[in-house]
């Protein structure tokens, strides 16, 4: 890439949206090194820091933005701070500014009347802090929430193109108000300002989930945005804030309860539990758990996913929960024997056996386990009970039945279990063990487990014959092979990159292609990878970008381009 010539390495969209950065003065050039590298700031929905390196020749060597755009070369962040350091504006730090109380007492009341309602309308919280100062009163929740989504809807707007729909790379753009109000929103959780809190949150997760309807969220910005919301919403336990009054806890019950009943939230399970986990906290009267039941209900019904699905099981716990915690006993352990098929609970019932000392009946409960999932095909809950069992047979002192499970579970794929697997077997009978397990894991499809373990014994001869049939392994087995059979594995990685060239057919396969060559001089390839270069250029002469990869490729390895 070319400081001269870089657009047509960037997304025009991208490429647009850091021309407008710069038309806005959202760029400040901080500083700006002999060597060619530059650091700017750059104004976006926060202030964002820009580095980037230009050799004397113009070629852009390195860029950096700590924005979460991961979508091509550069974010508009870094072509706005391009496009400055071409436009010739001296990149010298900005003369430091007067201090604010001296800006603030210059300015005529007007002008600040003016100001104050303009940051007021960016910030419910500010707004409010502004009206409370003046009247003493705050604006109703209610209000604040409304002009929060009203923002988030015309940010979305804006960003969205003639037929409603935000597009990849519009995403970031279109979520800045949302930023916003959850920026908000934690304001007022740590303020202690419950109900403000739940009804930005609300509102937050109802816009977004609506925009995911309509929205292209690959960088997940949108889905990132609403899981930190529901995060947020364990505050309501928070115990060192101070406790709700009667009336402020019964309007968050409520209105968690309502949060759980976002129609825009069906079919997103995951997006409607924490309302009701919450909730069941607050449940502490048996007119709240039957208003809580009856919204439960409500919401597995509307799932569609029946009573043995995901939220089935979810509901199960938290019932389950607040049998425990305010009903009887025996009516806690009966609905947890009645739905052991659901996992969580299962587990749940093993470990109480084990509190109680009933390790007979643990052990019971995780081998019906493994039976139960066995014949539904799910091999990571049969990995899980093995695990149980084998932590209970610990627990219960029954080393017999400990190295049974583990030679299991390391047959099934769980290497963690090898060394307490050895180190309990008898030295004069491991060598059988060791010759079976390998036995097993030949022939298996767990081959990271039997490489894992060729490699902790040291076993290189053997691990050699493996990467020789499983040659695409060898960017991951390399380390442990070079010293023996470094030719060999030279070979093997050259031979590799030579069918990757073929395929490669855009500048992100170049780059891996490249990747692959310095992982090749890591292992002691430095005269092949070089030979190799030259090879690659002179047959994809009509590959430009290709070309220009590996000209860098070449210059890391100090031979002239």
């Amino acid at each position: 890439m070319n400081l001269k010539s870089f657009e047509s390495d960037v997304d025009p969209v991208v490429l647009a949206r850091g021309r407008e950065y710069l038309q806005a003065g959202r760029v400040r050039m901080v500083a700006a090194p002999a060597s060619g590298a530059c650091l700017a700031e750059v104004q976006g929905s926060q202030n964002y820091t820009v580095t980037v390196n230009v050799a004397p020749d113009g070629t852009v060597v390195g860029t950096a933005c700590d924005c979460p755009y991961d979508g091509g070369p550069v974010c508009k962040h870094v072509v706005a701070v391009l496009l400055q350091r071409r436009g010739g504006v001296p990149p010298l730090a900005t003369p430091a500014l007067p201090p604010l109380s001296d800006l603030v007492q210059a300015e005529s009341a007007q002008r600040l009347a003016s100001l104050l309602l303009d940051l007021a309308a960016e910030s419910p919280i500010l707004a409010d802090r502004i009206r409370t100062e003046l009247t003493g009163q705050h604006e109703p929740v209610a209000a604040r929430v409304a002009a929060a989504g009203r923002r988030i809807q015309e940010t979305m707007r804006r960003a969205a193109d003639a037929d409603g729909f935000l597009d990849y790379h519009a995403v970031s753009e279109a979520t800045e108000a949302a930023a916003d109000v959850a920026q908000d929103a934690e304001a007022a959780w740590e303020d202690g300002q419950v109900m403000l809190a739940i009804g930005l949150e609300r509102c937050l997760v109802h816009e977004l989930a609506a925009a995911m309807e309509m929205a292209d969220d690959s960088d997940g910005f949108i889905g990132g945005l609403i899981d930190e919301s529901l995060g947020r919403l364990s505050r309501v336990q928070d115990t060192d804030a101070p406790p709700l009054d009667p009336q402020d806890e019964e309007a968050v019950f409520v209105s968690l309860l309502e949060g759980a009943d976002d129609g825009v939230l069906t079919g997103w399970p995951d997006w409607q539990m924490p309302w009701l986990r919450e909730a069941a906290v607050l449940a502490t009267s048996p007119e709240r758990r039957a208003q809580w039941e009856a919204h439960a209900t409500a919401v597995l019904r509307r799932s569609g996913t029946g009573a043995e699905g995901y939220v089935g099981q979810e509901l199960a716990l938290l019932r389950y929960g607040l049998l425990a915690e305010y009903g009887e006993p025996a009516e806690a352990e009966a609905y947890l024997s009645e739905h052991l098929r659901f996992p969580a609970l299962r587990e749940m019932a093993v470990r109480t056996a084990v509190t109680d000392g009933q390790f007979d009946e643990a052990l019971r409960l995780a081998r019906d386990g493994v039976n139960q999932d066995g014949g539904r095909q799910l091999p990571g809950l049969i990995q899980r009970w093995k695990q149980l069992i084998y932590e209970v047979a610990g627990t219960a002192g029954r080393p017999a039945l400990q190295r049974e499970i583990a030679l299991e579970l390391v047959t099934d794929g769980d290497f963690n279990y090898y060394a307490p697997l050895k180190n309990a077997t008898d030295a004069i009978l491991w060598p059988g063990v060791y010759h079976t397990l390998l036995t097993k894991l030949e022939s298996s499809r767990h081959t990271s487990v039997y490489t894992q373990i060729l490699i902790a014994e040291g076993e290189t001869e053997r691990l050699w014959v493996y990467c020789q049939t499983h040659p695409h392994e060898v960017d991951t087995l390399y380390p442990h092979l070079v010293p023996r059979y470094r030719t060999g594995v030279v070979a093997i990685m050259g031979e590799l990159i030579e069918v990757e060239a073929e395929r490669a057919t855009n500048r992100d396969y170049y780059q891996k292609v490249c990747a692959h060559i310095h992982e090749m001089v890591r292992a002691g390839g430095m005269d092949e990878a070089r030979v190799l270069v030259s090879r690659l250029k002179a047959r994809y002469p009509r590959k430009p970008a290709f070309q220009e990869e590996l000209r860098r490729v070449e210059r890391s390895l100090g031979q002239p381009p």
